[in-house]
């Protein structure tokens, strides 16, 4: 069929009307081999009349990377509708081009519905002049993130963090946004919030880098003496909180090199100098991007205390025994010494 229509473009190419025309055929080398080429049409009036004029191109390179392409932008398609995460794709004048299915999905729109947006409307009213100062800093190429939340078609928020780069979207210039959805992220903080707040055990949580107390649970300062503007910004040392200094450092370059410790007793110092015993468990947990030290204390001052009284209760016990046996062995030397004695006079008696 293609060679038909060139063919019969030469044909028409002597009434003008295929002047100028190009058209895509296939070739044959002289092998069979079929090869694209390009046809250029023109018209040469010559002492015979008009004739026609065209030219080959070979265009297998070309014909080869719009394959690429086309396979290439098939791939992106697929993976950009595959991700979980809201993308969209943005025009340099704001315009939403196109949303994946996440997004149609989470924001509650249809694709024609997204479409008839701006970029502005996909926030809460109260943010959209911070999201247009943010929209203008992407397309200069100064910022890449986001932090303002959605705003569902149901009106509800979505809270995202969103990262954007800028390419290029059926040829022409873009801001390609990837939404990552925190809603599931927040709630997880809130739970640990609710955990953390009022767990009855002593909860910290320090940097790595410098051992710093980032916040403290309310046990913690309760049951320490402290308020919590006191240990916050500053480390265990700076207060002087555990009795054995070197202990207390092992055990952290234990838990920074393992990521965890498990079931250590320390002692620790309260603000009036009490001396509790603690057992401790720790975490290397990850938060906000920075990695921190999650540790709990629980307080087993009466349960050493206990123990220590068993101990010495068991010591008196066994020094109780001890002198016991003793006696009783003084009493059976005694009694078999008297026996002896009364035994030798009886007989010279008898």
């Amino acid at each position: 069929e293609s060679h038909s229509a060139g063919f019969e473009a030469f044909r028409q190419s002597g009434t003008g009307k295929a002047v100028g025309q190009v058209l895509e055929l296939a070739a044959m080398r002289k092998n069979g081999e079929e090869f694209p080429v390009e046809l250029s049409l023109s018209a040469m009036r010559s002492p015979e009349g008009w004739q026609a004029v065209g030219v080959l191109r070979d265009i297998s390179d070309r014909t080869r990377a719009k394959e690429q392409l086309d396979a290439s932008e098939k791939n992106f398609r697929t993976c950009f509708e595959s991700i979980g995460d809201i993308m969209v794709v943005v025009s340099s004048d704001g315009r939403v081009l196109y949303g994946n299915r996440a997004a149609l999905n989470k924001l509650g729109y249809s694709l024609q519905e997204l479409t008839t947006l701006h970029v502005l409307d996909m926030h809460p009213p109260n943010v959209q002049q911070e999201a247009s100062e943010i929209f203008a800093a992407m397309l200069r190429g100064e910022r890449d993130t986001c932090p303002l939340p959605l705003i569902c078609r149901d009106r509800n928020l979505l809270p995202v963090e969103t990262r954007a780069w800028r390419g290029i979207w059926n040829g022409k210039a873009c801001i390609f946004a990837i939404c990552k959805d925190l809603a599931e992220e927040q709630e997880a903080h809130q739970r640990f919030e609710r955990l953390f707040r009022k767990n009855p055990a002593l909860m910290a949580v320090s940097s790595i880098a410098d051992r710093k107390l980032i916040d403290v649970n309310d046990t913690f300062v309760t049951v320490l003496g402290y308020a919590r503007e006191e240990v916050l910004g500053r480390s265990s040392a700076d207060l002087d909180l555990f009795v054995n200094q070197e202990e207390q450092a092992a055990v952290a370059e234990h838990l920074a090199t393992h990521g965890s410790i498990s079931n250590v007793e320390l002692q620790i110092r309260c603000k009036d100098g009490t001396i509790l015993d603690g057992l401790f468990s720790g975490e290397t947990v990850r938060n906000q991007g920075h990695e921190q030290f999650l540790t709990v204390m629980l307080d087993i001052t009466r349960r050493k205390q206990v123990e220590r009284e068993l101990k010495k209760a068991v010591a008196a016990l066994e020094s109780a025994n001890a002198k016991a046996e003793s006696a009783t062995q003084a009493k059976s030397a005694f009694l078999a010494n008297m026996s002896h004695e009364i035994r030798t006079p009886m007989t010279a008696i008898l």
